[in-house]
Formats: structure tokens, C-alpha cells, sequence
């Protein structure tokens, strides 16, 4: 994919990601899960990419999908324990009372986001990135990708919020450079 083609289909796909946010996030509870997973996630998020690599003759390979190695456990500990405190500190430290309970169904639809935001941001456009235009831009651009996604949801749209998830983004970015390009170690 050439640079400029590859520029605008990141930008397209980009607001075609917030919009299908900022709308599933109109439904109310099983409505939004199932537009949020089918269409966002399973339709933009994994089989356009998918649809993508495969008519250039791409395998999962090329897209993150590696056999996993020490370094990558090692990566994947960290990242589970950096993405589920950075949901739960804030809370515990605002006094705010943690639903334990409900955890167990919370599980899932934390894992399929995460597979979801992992395979396009770091497996596919982070390393489309990185052929064009280097790894330090690549990076940066996965995580600035990252951050303006999420202002499909009404949470975060303040500049704190999105500097906060710009600086994850570049952090899950780094994570995946240096485990290898293996975004499993996200699964």
C-alpha cells in the first residue's frame, strides 16, 4: 500500500470506527454489545483488515500473529496487569465502591475489545505504518490512531483524557515493537 493510500485509508477507517462507536453507544445494554462486537468489531476491526491482507496475498503473519516466546509472556503479564489496573485504581482511588460481582461478565467483552483494538491498531496499521514510514512514526501514529478512536465513546472527549490515551496508546505501540510484533500477547 503506498503511503498517501495508506495515510487515507487510516484516517477513513478511523472515522468510520468513531462514528460506529458513538452510535452503538446509543442502544442500551445486549443492543450495544451485540452492534458494538458485530459490527465495529468483528466488520471494521478484524475483517476488513483481514479482507485487506489476504487480497495482497498477506498471512496472519504479516498482521501480528506469531507463535508465542518468553518475551512475549513476559509482555502479555504486563500489559494484563497495566490495562486492568488502569481501569480499577482510578475507582479504588476515588472511594468509588468496585461491582466484584459482576467481574466474571465483564471479562469478555474486556477481552474482545482489547483483540479487537490490538489487531487493527498494532497488527494492522502499526505494521503497515512501520514499512512506509519507520517504526518511531509508527508507533506514534498507533498511538494517536488509539487515542482519537475512543472519542467515539462519550467518556472520553476532554484533551486529558485523550493526552492519558495517547500515552497508552504509544505505551501498547512500544509493547508490541519490542515483544516482536506479536499482538497475541494481548489475547
Amino acid at each position: 500500500m503506498e503511503k498517501k493510500k495508506l495515510v487515507l485509508f487510516c484516517c477513513a477507517a478511523e472515522l468510520a470506527m468513531i462514528a460506529l462507536i458513538a452510535l452503538a453507544c446509543l442502544f442500551e445494554s445486549a443492543a450495544y454489545y451485540l452492534f458494538y462486537n458485530l459490527l465495529y468489531g468483528l466488520g471494521v476491526s478484524v475483517l476488513l483488515p483481514l479482507c485487506m491482507a489476504a487480497k495482497r496475498g498477506e498471512g496472519l503473519a504479516e498482521m501480528g500473529m506469531k507463535k508465542l516466546g518468553g518475551r512475549q509472556i513476559l509482555v502479555l503479564c504486563a500489559f494484563c496487569l497495566f490495562s486492568v489496573g488502569g481501569q480499577i485504581i482510578p475507582k479504588l482511588a476515588a472511594g468509588e465502591r468496585l461491582p466484584w460481582e459482576r467481574l466474571p461478565i465483564a471479562v469478555l467483552p474486556l477481552v474482545m475489545t482489547t483483540f479487537f483494538e490490538e489487531f487493527f491498531f498494532r497488527g494492522f496499521v502499526q505494521m503497515r505504518l512501520e514499512k512506509q514510514f519507520g517504526s518511531a512514526a509508527a508507533v506514534v501514529a498507533s498511538g494517536l490512531l488509539f487515542s482519537l478512536y475512543h472519542l467515539g465513546y462519550p467518556g472520553f472527549r476532554s484533551a486529558g483524557d485523550l493526552a492519558l490515551l495517547l500515552a497508552v496508546g504509544i505505551g501498547f505501540a512500544l509493547a508490541f515493537r519490542l515483544s516482536g510484533d506479536n499482538f497475541l500477547r494481548y489475547a
